[in-house]
């Protein structure tokens, strides 16, 4: 059942529209095969579940052409919608997912889970420099 939310998830986050390259696309599509990795449907974890990745797709929205793959800036800091109370809403979405998931009884997830948090992390820290390093794009104290 969980399987299924990560295949809705997928194609919901590659219908908002946002340029994805061809690489991202099928990316997105094979994480979420991994994550359909079949284990037993506690309810509330499912329901986490899907609401921390509707959340991701609502922040993808809200980012429209300023979300990118990339680390680069693009367009500076954002600071409303779903920037008000995260500074990198789609990680803390994607890790209450993947969390939720692995607690749902999906084996994969546990295997992911402390990858994706790493490599989340080391990827914020990433764009953080690149946001400070770029003086249009420096915070304001």
């Amino acid at each position: 059942m969980i399987g299924l939310l990560w295949f809705t998830w997928a194609f919901a986050w590659i219908a908002v529209p946002v340029y994805m390259t061809e690489k991202q696309k099928w990316g997105t599509l094979m994480f979420s095969l991994i994550m359909a990795w079949p284990g037993e449907t506690n309810w509330s974890f499912f329901f986490m579940t899907a609401f921390a990745l509707a959340f991701m797709v609502w922040v993808k929205y809200s980012m429209g052409q300023r979300w990118s793959g990339d680390i680069a800036p693009v367009s500076g800091r954002i600071t409303d919608g779903p920037f008000r109370f995260f500074e990198h809403p789609i990680y803390f979405g994607a890790s209450v997912a993947i969390g939720c998931t692995a607690l749902a009884g999906n084996v994969a997830a546990w295997f992911v889970l402390p990858v994706a948090v790493v490599a989340l992390r080391v990827k914020a820290t990433f764009e953080e420099r690149a946001l400070d390093n770029d003086t249009r794009f420096m915070r304001t104290l």
